[in-house]
């Protein structure tokens, strides 16, 4: 994607994105995200999923395209049946080819961290490590199993009809998950990034 087709289509994100916080104010949806921001790690919508209904919704710590920071994504499934869930190793494996296509400015071959894609996502027999390891989730510890591999880290919990999975580029740190309530800080962080993007791309 060149230049002049990512700054002919910020103002066009902008108008979608008007649309998509309309329909999101009209449900009212109540993902998991992080119960504390780290510093420096602007937060954003990143994405969501509609069927008959909203079927998930995926929230970024971080600064996306800056694949050399922490990021942290994590994507609320609402019902287990309305999505499809790869397994935590796929989910690394996305992470790592959505962050070289980002290296490379390929737009077009950036994985989301779960559904179909138009291409193959590759996931390496070996090289994934898994540890026990205690997470605050909606204020009560619990033990889950968090799997690594180079530099990526990822787990999975359930919370009532949730499944909820979690990725994070440079690994977690002492990080716990909470319900949101408010999503407003987060729809104002994705318009800023996509703003952002028009300040980039016109210089």
């Amino acid at each position: 994607m060149s230049r002049i087709q990512l700054a002919a289509g910020v103002p066009v994100a902008l108008a979608l994105s008007r649309w998509r916080f309309s329909k999101l104010h009209r449900v009212d949806p109540h993902p998991f995200g992080l119960a504390v921001i780290p510093p420096l790690m602007p937060m954003m919508l990143y994405s969501e999923g509609w069927g008959a209904g909203l079927t998930d919704m995926s929230l970024s710590y971080g600064r996306p395209l800056v694949v050399s920071g922490q990021r942290i994504e994590v994507w609320t499934c609402f019902s287990e049946a309305d999505c499809a869930l790869s397994s935590v190793p796929e989910v690394i494996a996305r992470a790592q080819q959505r962050d070289s296509a980002w290296a490379r400015e390929d737009w077009e071959n950036a994985p989301e961290m779960s559904g179909p894609e138009p291409f193959e996502i590759s996931v390496p027999a070996a090289g994934f490590h898994r540890q026990e390891r205690p997470v605050i989730i909606a204020g009560q510890q619990q033990v889950v199993t968090v799997v690594s591999r180079v530099g990526y880290e990822g787990l999975r919990f359930r919370h009532g009809s949730m499944v909820v999975t979690a990725v994070a580029r440079l690994g977690f740190e002492g990080v716990s998950f909470e319900v949101v309530d408010d999503l407003e800080p987060y729809l104002a962080g994705y318009t800023r990034f996509v703003l952002g993007w028009l300040r980039f791309w016109a210089a």
